[in-house]
């Protein structure tokens, strides 16, 4: 065992605070974003709501932390989602030790780190690099069904940063965003507002990954459910 750590009230609330407060910025966020997708793609929309109803039906109407987990088209959903418009576009990382990275094409010279270089990584464009995912500019959450899912385990896929130092609020984030969505879908039907923008336009003018016009939906409430 190692040396032990004590935290005194205030590092424990600060903790506390940076992990609830960090999860619900992203959360909100990430709702939005992949709303917005759905209500963009009907059909996948559709087939979501299939799986959702279903599993509605098995938990009697309450829906269990592991029947959610079992969604795994919400994954892969929320997961492209993030491919396309990934809460950091880059990541910054310090150089801690030599090291030289390979030429990036042929004919050029490698490039050597020295410690204390300030390292950053466009996490963007990595998601929309056809080298890495085919037709990257559509929006297909059967890649991380199907082809692409070995991508969740690389450095490739990295919406929510990378190492020990990624977003602290990760998991709390996409168990908020999933309980919505589910219980969203369930009771409406979600449709692009009148003022919504298609294709999604990004804003340029704003930090965070949000549409031109903020985002624009309409509920639709389902007559079959409550």
């Amino acid at each position: 065992d190692g040396p032990s750590t004590s935290y005194t009230i205030t590092d424990m609330a600060a903790q506390a605070y940076g992990f609830f407060f960090g999860g619900f910025d992203t959360a909100s966020t990430l709702i939005c974003l992949v709303t917005h997708m759905i209500a963009a793609h009907p059909t996948v929309q559709e087939k979501l709501r299939d799986d959702i109803d279903t599993i509605y039906e098995e938990c009697n109407g309450e829906i269990t932390y592991e029947a959610v987990a079992g969604i795994h088209y919400l994954d892969a959903i929320i997961h492209e989602t993030m491919r396309m418009y990934p809460q950091v576009i880059f990541l910054d990382r310090l150089c801690t030790q030599p090291y030289e990275l390979p030429p990036a094409l042929p004919g050029m010279k490698p490039v050597t780190l020295k410690p204390g270089d300030i390292l950053h990584i466009p996490v963007y464009p990595l998601h929309r690099d056809p080298k890495y995912f085919d037709n990257p500019h559509d929006f297909q959450p059967e890649r991380f069904i199907k082809g692409d899912k070995f991508v969740l385990n690389s450095n490739v896929f990295m919406p929510f940063g990378i190492g020990p130092r990624m977003c602290i609020s990760y998991r709390f984030a996409m168990l908020e965003a999933k309980v919505l969505i589910c219980n969203l879908l369930h009771r409406f039907v979600v449709k692009p507002g009148k003022d919504m923008i298609l294709p999604f336009q990004l804003n340029r003018k704003s930090i965070v990954m949000t549409p031109e016009g903020g985002f624009q939906l309409a509920l639709e409430r389902r007559e079959s459910t409550s």
